[in-house]
């Protein structure tokens, strides 16, 4: 369909152009297609992720998966996955916590967060905050869920502390206050108790696990750490695709980028040569088959080809055996050639007929056993290979034009190959040069 070809086009493309393959871009795709993006939505998500996933030092499966939650967590639409990707790598780069704590906090607190209208921006700030603090991962998105849970709908015990504390959790219309305006008005309201009395008020609103993330959130919004940070992250317009091209500049980064762009190519070269080579392989499937169907309907006759298969290999090996004796032969005849320039060179004729006539002997013992071996059962079974030979010569003509037309086949299929492949002849020349 139209939407796959561009969303193919772009994983090609952004594989060319980064240090991601285009592997690495249809995984983001399919995790973006998981949480229900459009095809067009995910063409539009998938750049912010890519930058959001070299920021981070993260696949982009991964990312993907984290910033697809966080969009719908609050309600975003996919053409801000650039806003996600700002605010999460600013709020990585200025806290002590990282792209994927970050994922797993949100995960828990994004959520409610998002339901009860605080903003992005906001809940990364208060991660952020608890980050510093050492709270990070779920552990900092289990307690922001429980602080906002019982502050959203008080239970007895917390109801009792804010109103002694003279803090109202909602404005006129029933709607939660702005978060820092709440958490101040708290760090207000609690500054003049002590520690211990302190603790008691944050246990009864927070609850028992998460008083002391609650705590450092109201503590930070009441120095101005948490509002600082907050508006810092609300101006990182850009973050991500800034730190991300830092990141990447770097030898590790070259051949990560090296690594996609030779992808790319060996992906489009695929494409390029993917319909002659499926004709080559249909047309020998329809051979193979053609053969195979022969083969049951005349067994006779594949019986005498194997045989005579058999026989080409018993002949090669029956020269090499034949030649082998002719070189145990070729030796006892150069030394009777020795011998007779020994006697024409000297007079001791006596001496020298009983060596020569040994060494006549023994060729004509060596020959013998090299007939005899001829009429071995060995020797039969190498008659029968010749035999089948025989009917490979008989019956040659046609043999030979059925593997040509087999041959001709083959390379009548492969021409489009070869004429796809002269296109990248200028290529390999300049290479070359």
């Amino acid at each position: 369909s139209p939407q796959f070809k561009a969303l193919r086009e772009q994983a090609l493309k952004l594989g060319s152009e980064t240090q991601f393959t285009a592997g690495d871009a249809a995984s983001g795709q399919a995790f973006l297609a998981m949480a229900g993006f459009t095809p067009q939505a995910i063409q539009a998500a998938l750049p912010g992720v890519l930058s959001m996933a070299t920021a981070g030092g993260m696949d982009l499966g991964e990312t993907a998966d984290i910033g697809s939650n966080i969009l719908t967590q609050f309600g975003l639409s996919a053409d801000q996955m650039d806003r996600v990707g700002d605010t999460l790598t600013a709020a990585f780069t200025r806290t002590n916590t990282d792209l994927r704590a970050l994922g797993e906090t949100m995960k828990y607190a994004g959520p409610v967060a998002g339901k009860l209208g605080i903003s992005l921006e906001q809940a990364a700030a208060m991660a952020g905050v608890l980050a510093n603090m050492g709270i990070r991962g779920s552990d900092a998105g289990t307690a922001m869920r429980a602080s906002l849970a019982r502050l959203a709908s008080p239970p007895k015990a917390a109801a009792e502390a804010l109103k002694e504390l003279g803090v109202s959790v909602s404005d006129a219309n029933g709607k939660m206050r702005p978060m820092e305006d709440l958490l101040a008005d708290l760090y207000k309201a609690t500054r003049k108790y002590g520690e211990v009395d302190r603790v008691s008020f944050f246990k009864d609103i927070a609850g028992e696990e998460a008083f002391t993330s609650f705590m450092a959130l109201v503590d930070a919004a009441g120095d101005g750490s948490l509002p600082k940070l907050r508006k810092e992250l609300e101006g990182a317009r850009g973050e991500a695709e800034r730190t991300a091209k830092v990141m990447a500049n770097n030898l590790d980064g070259d051949l990560k980028s090296l690594g996609s762009a030779w992808e790319g190519l060996r992906i489009r070269i695929a494409d390029l040569i993917d319909g002659p080579l499926r004709s080559v392989t249909q047309w020998l499937t329809k051979v193979v088959s053609k053969v195979t169907a022969l083969a049951q309907a005349h067994p006779a006759l594949t019986r005498q080809l194997l045989i005579a298969g058999g026989a080409l290999l018993a002949m090669t090996a029956t020269i090499g055996s034949l030649s082998l004796a002719i070189g145990v032969l070729a030796g006892p005849l150069a030394k009777l050639r020795l011998g007779f320039s020994l006697l024409t060179g000297s007079m001791n004729v006596v001496r020298v007929l009983p060596a020569l006539w040994g060494m006549v002997t023994g060729s004509i013992s060596l020959l013998g056993g090299a007939i005899g071996a001829l009429f071995s059962p060995v020797g039969l079974i190498v008659a029968a290979f010749v035999a089948a030979a025989v009917l490979i010569w008989k019956y040659w003509e046609p043999i030979k034009a059925f593997y040509a037309g087999v041959f001709s086949g083959i390379m009548e299929r492969l021409a489009p190959l070869r004429e796809t492949f002269e296109r990248f002849g200028p290529v390999f020349d300049a290479i070359g040069s």
